[in-house]
């Protein structure tokens, strides 16, 4: 039996936030699933930008997912499912778990893994959030953001530019 690490939301002390959605590091050397990351990365975001993300994961899902998702945490957000603006407000996103987030994150990456993609790329540009994710979560989404670039599927995308070498 795999032992899941989770760790309660807490608004004061963004680090604590953790998701339970299965092997976060895989193999050596592997990137975790972008799903992991996502879920891992959401909760520990302050709250203004943790409210954006969740309104770009809750655009594809459609109303019955809505109630059902997460327990029904999101059920009361079923009339607006996939029309904008939903109205999620910092309040709202402060009271998501990041269980919630992980099933949300999960459930994107079997029916629109594209709306992962545009919530790691909207992260790694955010450099108080990367600088406040933790090194290995900052470094995976890096490591996805330079992969959806280079295989051309996040749009205007670039990968960040090689360090210069010492030349003498």
């Amino acid at each position: 039996m795999k032992s899941q690490n989770v760790r309660v939301a807490s608004p004061t002390r963004p680090s604590e936030h953790i998701h339970p959605a299965g092997n976060t590091s895989g193999a050596a050397g592997e990137t975790p699933s972008l799903a992991t990351v996502v879920a891992q990365a959401v909760p520990g975001t302050s709250l203004p930008l943790r409210a954006r993300l969740l309104q770009l994961l809750m655009i594809p899902i459609g109303p019955l997912a809505m109630t059902v998702l997460a327990g029904g945490a999101f059920a009361k957000y079923a009339q607006f499912a996939r029309r904008l603006p939903i109205p999620l407000s910092a309040d709202d996103a402060a009271r998501v778990t990041s269980v919630q987030v992980a099933e949300i994150a999960r459930y994107l990456e079997q029916a629109d893994p594209s709306m992962l993609e545009q919530v790691a790329v909207a992260l790694s540009r955010e450099p108080t959030a990367m600088a406040t994710l933790g090194a290995s979560v900052a470094a995976s989404l890096a490591a996805i953001a330079v992969k959806l670039a280079s295989a051309g599927l996040s749009r205007g995308v670039k990968p960040p530019p090689r360090p210069i070498s010492n030349l003498g």
